[in-house]
């Protein structure tokens, strides 16, 4: 595999990248390319914080921008979600970005839903366990009437993301 010690000048290149990332997403220069290859770089540098810091409040910012396409909003939910699972050191940080996605469950366009409903779920995961029970119980009742969605997506990201909540809620 792929992977950052056999290139070791691409770690210099970090830096370099993650600028022209940031910057070709406040231009709204192909956002869905720029946030998948943001995805990528976060899973092949792993842990490192560098790209964590820059993307955080632009990703934020990005899936909540209602001038935004409903896709590029979708990636970013998803970029979101999955760049946090990785980077975010802090439970608090988890948490945050969270409930920021909880926000996006109540938009009118289904991917963006579905998109936060799958990085909620992919976050609840690595949730400490003293905030399952809190952040399941204000979340119970979107997920059940997002169960009635006319879109098959939704209502699947729904019924996955309870089947979740129980697991996790017998395990405490």
């Amino acid at each position: 595999m792929f992977s950052l010690p056999l290139i070791p000048s691409f770690r210099y290149s970090v830096e370099t990248v993650i600028d022209t990332i940031v910057k070709g997403l406040k231009k709204g220069n192909e956002c869905a390319e720029l946030l998948h290859f943001a995805l990528l770089l976060t899973v092949q540098i792993g842990e490192a914080q560098e790209p964590w810091a820059s993307l955080h409040p632009l990703l934020n910012q990005l899936s909540a921008d209602p001038a935004a396409s409903p896709s590029e909003r979708a990636a970013a939910c998803q970029a979101l979600g999955i760049c946090s699972f990785i980077q975010a050191e802090d439970p608090q940080d988890l948490v945050e970005v969270m409930v920021h996605l909880e926000k996006l469950l109540h938009s009118k366009d289904l991917r963006i839903v579905t998109a936060a409903v799958k990085s909620w779920s992919l976050l609840l995961t690595a949730a400490p366990a003293a905030i399952v029970s809190t952040l399941t119980s204000s979340l119970v009742p979107t997920l059940n009437k997002l169960l009635e969605s006319v879109e098959i997506e939704v209502r699947i990201a729904s019924g996955q993301s309870i089947a979740l909540l129980v697991n996790l809620i017998h395990e405490i």
